[in-house]
């Protein structure tokens, strides 16, 4: 199997299985080559085994999707160590770390998620603007339209389609959804030959 279909293979499995048996079986692959890979094998380990040691440890990996794989992987986890280790994350260099972070507080209840993520979609960073917009579709709800709209005419392409695709998650009306389709449209262009 190629690293991709292994990929897929374990975020179908993360989505399906929801227990702990497959932990054994598939707790080697968080050290696999293909950072895809161990990416989701953390995100799925992660979800089931509940170890802050073991969390920790993925937290101190240097690939920064493993990091935000293991702040996914505390989502739900209402321990105190879980709270703390997802409050200390929410300031990272990383957008996705940042972004799963925000998420997993939210779930928890966190009440200054929102105004967290309003100010992470004014960031000078166009990764973190486009993943507050994508943490906003995550969460949801009708005080996120407003910054949503108008980060859809962010400069930068992936900013404004983040926000797109939040407010279409949303339901917020057809013109997100016919933006998405545009700009969906204008990526499958062919590129124009040297």
């Amino acid at each position: 199997l190629t690293p991709a279909k292994v990929a897929r293979i374990l975020g179908l499995l993360n989505h399906i299985s929801p227990g702990p048996r497959l932990i054994m079986m598939l707790n080697h692959l968080k050290n696999y080559p293909d950072p895809l890979v161990a990416a989701r094998a953390t995100v799925l380990v992660g979800r089931r085994i509940r170890s802050l040691k073991w969390v920790k440890d993925r937290l101190a990996a240097t690939d920064p999707r493993i990091r935000a794989a293991a702040v996914e992987g505390l989502w739900g986890n209402d321990a105190d160590s879980a709270r703390e280790l997802l409050w200390k994350y929410q300031v990272d260099e990383n957008d996705r770390v940042v972004g799963n972070a925000l998420v997993g507080l939210h779930l928890l209840g966190e009440p200054k998620v929102p105004e967290l993520v309003k100010g992470m979609i004014l960031d000078s960073r166009p990764a973190f603007r486009g993943t507050a917009a994508w943490v906003m579709g995550e969460i949801g709800g009708a005080e996120f339209v407003e910054a949503l709209q108008a980060a859809m005419a962010d400069s930068n392409m992936a900013v404004s389609l983040a926000a797109a695709r939040a407010l279409a998650m949303a339901g917020q009306g057809a013109a997100a959804q016919q933006r998405l389709a545009l700009q969906k449209k204008e990526r499958a262009k062919p590129m124009p030959a040297p």
